[in-house]
């Protein structure tokens, strides 16, 4: 099988080079690439300053140039904002806004030729599409620079990326021409066993992309009895890493596991530091606001909301997002002044499967109980109600009758131990080719939004 392609940041300003794209570059290397690299080491008080001007500064462009911001941003005292960088000054923009109305988000006067669109996954149930400019937003792309080289990267390193096909373009930029920073697509048109052959032959120092992709892959590389090398790191992105998942990833691989918290919308925002399990946000490039279900900021080391506004992308801006994610600051990095972090990151709340009882069993957590069961060649888990959760599966075909009876009865017995006696579990075949090519979840909850949660009383 032939290696694919190495991957480009953008469609169109690669497949025709201009002058408008050397000086991209340009700017990129003399002044984004040393921001990026310089700003954390100036510490946390010059980062919030930073963010603080730069909170300002997208406001006025927003209310100056975007339609819709012009509209929700009209009597908002933005020096006020500059002086004191209350975000709360600003309305919240939420999903079915950016759904609907997307397009008045855009600024006026961009060149939407030009744009690169970026399409969430879909599973808050209100699939979003944005828009950033690959030339004039090159930070979205240098951030994952910052990430990588804090945890060993080396821009001779080669990606192995795990991402939606759509994501991803054949053209390599630059520096990829030259042997440097080059991500090759993982390819998921070949059967399991081609492309673990394919990493056993390639060697990739690098495997990026969303967990629940790894996590299969690292059950398929177990199986097959590893890789018979060790990739340098692995980067998980999109879903909630819980212990277990990170247990048997970092020992299928035998590389450490680097969790970012990455958004559609905005790009990435936080990532784990090395040797710790909070999340750094880049606070210089992302302004971070854990609210509760009003709106309201909740005091540091209290979960809430997050709520992101990315201080860089002109043209669609994204303001005082709502995610839909749960987490808290971490209230010593408050206390210190040092960069802020994350800690309690819990994924969407939609993704939460919640119990009569008001427990929210997080993605991953419920996978532990079927994790040592080879005969399940493929699982997903579903709520139905607060009282039913389904779990289909795909078993050896090869297992008998009186071993598959068995077999049920083991992952509702541990699931139902799990969830309370007041869930019910049941077990249904289902068709994996099917499941897997609409990419669906590995665990998905009801959909309940955050005020809805609230109002049951469920336990985050």
């Amino acid at each position: 099988m032939a290696a694919p392609r190495a991957l480009g940041i953008g469609p169109d300003p690669h497949r025709a080079p201009s002058r408008d794209l050397l000086r991209a570059y340009l700017a990129g290397a003399a002044i984004d690439l040393p921001s990026l690299l310089l700003a954390p080491r100036l510490g946390g008080p010059f980062v919030r300053r930073l963010a603080r001007r730069r909170l300002a500064a997208i406001a006025a462009h927003a209310r100056a140039r975007c339609p819709h911001y012009r509209e929700a941003f009209a009597g908002v005292d933005l020096d006020a904002l500059a002086r004191d960088g209350d975000a709360s000054r600003l309305p919240l923009l939420d999903k079915p806004t950016l759904r609907d109305h997307g397009e008045r988000l855009i600024a006026d006067g961009v060149d939407r030729a030009r744009l690169m669109g970026r399409s969430s996954s879909g599973s808050s149930g209100v699939p979003t599409r944005t828009y950033f400019d690959p030339l004039r937003e090159l930070p979205r792309r240098l951030q994952e620079l910052r990430m990588l080289f804090a945890h060993g990267f080396t821009l001779r390193d080669r990606q192995l990326v795990f991402d939606h096909p759509g994501h991803l373009t054949d053209r390599p930029f630059w520096p990829q021409r030259l042997g440097l920073w080059r991500r090759v697509p993982y390819p998921w048109q070949v059967p399991t066993e081609e492309g673990i052959a394919f990493l056993r032959r390639e060697r990739f120092e690098v495997l990026h992309g969303v967990l629940s992709s790894l996590r299969l892959l690292a059950l398929a590389t177990r199986a097959a009895g590893g890789l018979g090398y060790a990739p340098r790191l692995l980067v998980s992105k999109g879903e909630l890493v819980d212990e277990a998942t990170r247990s048997l990833c970092e020992s299928a691989f035998g590389a450490p596991l680097l969790d970012c918290y990455t958004t559609e919308e905005v790009g990435i925002v936080a990532w784990q530091e090395p040797g710790a399990r909070r999340l750094r946000v880049d606070a210089d490039l992302v302004h971070v606001e854990i609210v509760d279900p009003d709106g309201r900021s909740v005091p540091p080391g209290e979960v809430g909301e997050v709520v992101v506004t990315n201080l860089y992308q002109r043209a669609m801006p994204i303001v005082r997002y709502r995610t839909g994610d749960l987490a808290a600051l971490d209230p010593e990095r408050e206390r210190s002044g040092g960069l802020p972090a994350l800690t309690s990151l819990s994924g969407r709340a939609l993704d939460c499967v919640v119990t009569p009882d008001g427990e929210a069993h997080h993605p991953f957590a419920l996978l532990g109980p079927l994790e040592d069961e080879p005969a399940l060649l493929a699982y997903r888990v579903a709520q139905r109600a607060r009282d039913h959760v389904e779990v289909l599966v795909q078993v050896d075909p090869a297992l008998g009758a009186g071993a598959r009876v068995n077999l049920e009865r083991r992952v509702v017995g541990r699931l139902g131990e799990r969830l309370g006696p007041r869930v019910r579990v049941t077990v249904t075949d289902f068709e994996p080719d099917e499941a897997l090519a609409r990419k669906s979840p590995l665990v998905r909850g009801l959909g309940l939004s955050i005020e809805e949660l609230a109002e049951l009383g469920v336990r985050l």
